[in-house]
């Protein structure tokens, strides 16, 4: 009894994956994740792919997320040095605020690498007996958002449940607010 109420008392609902992207690290040594995160933890399996894991849980319902990211602000980069193939997600270092209240973002990251990789920090390295990384990267984004059933919530701002939002971005901040990412209208964003 005690398990079927924690389950159905928690704040939190769990959406399915909002984005998956796949990267071709071949040739590279090394793989860094400079994703701005709470934790990241690097893990062996049995499998045929690196694969990165991105869980942000986020103060504001799936509408307002849904802005952000068609204003690619969750778009994971990728890019090549001197066998260094690295991850980041530059649009995840602007501030964010929503009706003039700040978005939260607590961001775990699971890397889950094939054997003969190690890891060190946010570095996932080859074994010495590979010619370089082989297997392909994958990365999965996937939200989690607060419950919003009445004018109290986990939010910055008490969104006005009578406007009903048709999900465009004029319509989201007619509900909740203006969003400003980078210091700028997010109707105006462009990384």
């Amino acid at each position: 009894m005690k398990n079927f109420i924690l389950l159905f008392s928690l704040l939190f609902i769990y959406n399915n994956i909002n984005a998956q992207q796949s990267f071709n690290a071949s040739g590279n040594n090394s793989l860094s994740v400079q994703v701005k995160n709470n934790t990241l933890s690097v893990s062996q399996w049995r499998t045929q792919k690196i694969s990165v894991d991105i869980e942000i849980q986020v103060n504001y319902p799936k509408e307002v997320v849904d802005q952000l990211v068609a204003a690619k602000r969750y778009v994971i980069k990728s890019s090549a040095a001197n066998g260094m193939f690295t991850l980041s997600a530059p649009n995840l270092e602007k501030s964010v605020t929503i009706g003039g209240n700040a978005l939260t973002e607590k961001i775990n990251i699971i890397v889950k690498t094939p054997p003969l990789y190690t890891s060190k920090g946010n570095t996932i390295t080859k074994d010495p007996s590979l010619k370089s990384i082989t297997v392909p990267v994958e990365v999965l984004v996937k939200f989690v958002y607060p419950e919003i059933n009445s004018k109290k919530s986990s939010m910055g701002a008490t969104p006005d449940l009578k406007k009903k939002s048709a999900g465009t971005t004029e319509d989201v901040q007619m509900r909740y607010g203006d969003i400003i990412m980078g210091g700028m209208p997010l109707d105006d964003f462009n990384d």
